[in-house]
């Protein structure tokens, strides 16, 4: 009997004991728990606050592109050259861009010579670089550059008259509606742009007859058959340089009809 209540006394004590060092156990693990869950808690809140200060960042990044672009927009408008097509090429906003060809529109009528200069650099830039991109934006522009013509020949200006000229040429033939501008440059008797004026209806369209243009330039005795001639040849070749030439004198031989007093005219 008493060995039996020994043996209880035992089993009872050793189960108490199995159960104080299960609650030890649980205890350590529950510690161990509780201190990762801080340790992750603090990681999570490091992460949060570089993803703030991360976000904070690109709001300040943003703001300073936004201003960079301000600036460029800024520059454009007072006529500073700026990389036209890099800005064009690194800028996706669509709405920014828009922005800076109404910049441009505005400026080809610009009072201030060199901000309608850079303008003209521009649109320069923009048929080089970005023809089919900007198409409509450079068919809206060319009616502008065309209605400059007369305008600026009034301004007596020929380095604003250069560009404009350069431009057009290099434009090509859809700045065909120039044409009449120039037809009416090349018959101002007081301009000193009237031999450009026709030489640059021919390199817009070599298929355009400048025979009158040129017969009242040897009128008023501002060049001569030789000299329009080597220019003809280098424009529109020798078979079309003969027939305009052949109109040229026909015009030049009716004047002599027309009043036999003066003679023949030496050209």
């Amino acid at each position: 009997m008493t060995e039996t209540r020994r043996r209880s006394s035992l089993g009872a004590i050793l189960k108490r004991t199995a159960w104080v060092i299960l609650g030890f156990v649980a205890l350590g693990l529950s510690l161990q728990i509780a201190r990762q869950y801080r340790q992750v808690q603090a990681t999570v809140a490091k992460l949060d606050a570089q993803i703030d200060s991360t976000q904070e960042d690109l709001q300040q990044l943003k703001q300073e592109e936004t201003d960079a672009k301000d600036k460029l927009l800024s520059y454009m408008k007072q006529g500073i050259p700026v990389n036209l097509p890099r800005v064009l090429r690194e800028n996706t906003d669509d709405q920014w861009k828009q922005k800076a060809i109404e910049i441009i529109l505005a400026n080809l009528d610009h009072p201030n010579l060199s901000t309608r200069i850079g303008a003209l650099r521009q649109v320069r830039e923009l048929s080089n670089n970005y023809p089919a991109e900007y198409e409509a934006n450079l068919d809206e522009m060319i009616p502008k550059l065309a209605k400059s013509i007369l305008p600026l020949e009034e301004m007596k200006d020929s380095t604003l008259q250069f560009y404009l000229f350069n431009l057009l040429s290099e434009l090509g033939p859809r700045t065909r509606v120039a044409i009449p501008e120039l037809r009416q440059l090349a018959r101002t008797p007081e301009s000193n742009s009237r031999l450009n004026a026709v030489r640059l209806i021919l390199e817009i369209d070599l298929r355009e007859d400048v025979s009158t243009e040129i017969t009242q330039l040897i009128r008023d005795r501002r060049t001569s058959i030789q000299g329009v001639k080597k220019m003809l040849d280098r424009l529109v070749g020798e078979e079309r340089s003969q027939f305009l030439l052949q109109k040229v004198q026909a015009n030049l031989d009716q004047d002599n009809r027309d009043d036999p007093a003066e003679g023949k005219k030496p050209l």
